[in-house]
């Protein structure tokens, strides 16, 4: 019988150096969609590991949100990362949690967050925080919960209802937390974003808007613009682009665009010279309205885009300040209001 030694053991090893060893900590694995991402660097429902973000970012695709949470990493650090892309939840127009949460196929196949139990076998590390942006609702919450028990990891999300809307009540907030059986995962709420937001914000009087146009002394041709588009809230496009054609006045290139970004949305938002709408251009500016008259809040995110050669992003300018705007950018919208133009 082996001798029980209570304490601790120490052991020497005399094979020279011994090689450092990056922690399981600081490994992320991301749950994310899109449809259009290259099949073959981001294949369904497998692990692959991402050692440069900047490599694949062209390949993740321009709708979903695997580009978006991308560009997000990348911007705060450089981890060691694995992506796991799934059928997109939102297709047919109502969330479905089932492609998040996943199960095994008859071939054997783990699908969604069933997948990253195969991270180990398949790559040799073990993510210890796990990301599944923008599909948190109470199922998937639970059953993300289940996952980092099983891996010792940990997870930060948003509370959503059973159609992937972010919470809007406190009282919500604290039934979805009561409904939570797992502390490997905590609540961050309400969902926050750079601070960097323009137009439309509702100071309880008079709105005073920040003028957002464009600054460049060449003839726009051809220029390409990618936003998200929030209604309520909830996002209904994602990293899309517009685009222009020629314009002799730049100012109004950008206004043009604007345009284009809300022109197929039902209920129609407005964008307007003068008189109703939720934004309006003066004087070739493009303004935001401070919703006085039936509030629905709606938010141009407007990105730069290092992989467009006709970005635009790079010419916008704070007219309050002169100088270049920082990406991203938020026009917001608190409803649509009455302007007196000019």
């Amino acid at each position: 019988m082996t001798e029980f030694h209570h304490g601790i053991t120490a052991k020497e090893s005399a094979l020279g150096k011994i090689p450092m060893r990056n922690a399981d900590t600081n490994t992320i694995a991301l749950l994310a969609f899109a449809d259009d991402a290259d099949a073959d660097t981001f294949p369904l429902n497998t692990a692959v590991l991402v050692t440069s973000i900047n490599r694949v970012l062209s390949k993740a695709g321009a709708t979903g949100n695997l580009r978006k949470n991308l560009e997000i990493i990348s911007a705060i650090t450089s981890p060691t990362l694995v992506v796991i892309r799934i059928a997109d939840p939102f297709a047919a127009n109502k969330f479905d949690q089932s492609k998040v949460i996943g199960t095994t196929a008859e071939n054997g196949q783990r699908t969604g967050l069933q997948a990253l139990l195969t991270v180990k076998s398949k790559l040799g590390i073990t993510p210890k925080i796990i990301c599944v942006s923008d599909t948190e609702t109470i199922d998937v919450a639970n059953a993300l919960g289940a996952i980092c028990k099983k891996l010792r990891a940990y997870s930060y999300i948003t509370p959503r209802d059973t159609n992937g809307v972010i919470l809007a009540k406190p009282e919500d907030v604290v039934n979805f937390r009561n409904l939570l059986a797992f502390r490997e995962v905590e609540l961050i709420w309400p969902e926050w974003t750079s601070g960097n937001v323009f137009l439309g914000e509702d100071l309880g009087t008079a709105l005073v808007p920040t003028t957002v146009y464009i600054q460049t002394e060449e003839v726009i041709t051809q220029g390409v613009l990618t936003y998200d588009l929030y209604i309520k809230n909830t996002k209904v496009k994602s990293n899309a682009t517009v685009s222009t054609l020629e314009q002799a006045d730049t100012n109004a290139t950008f206004f043009d665009l604007i345009k284009k970004i809300v022109a197929d949305l039902v209920p129609p938002i407005h964008v307007v010279s003068n008189g109703v709408g939720h934004f309006q251009a003066a004087a070739n500016y493009v303004r935001g309205g401070n919703g006085q008259v039936a509030p629905a809040p709606v938010r141009i995110v407007l990105k730069r885009n290092n992989y467009t050669e006709n970005d635009i992003f790079p010419h916008l300018i704070d007219q309050a300040t002169g100088l270049p705007l920082a990406s991203p950018v938020e026009l917001v919208s608190l409803g649509e209001s009455t302007f007196l133009g000019g």
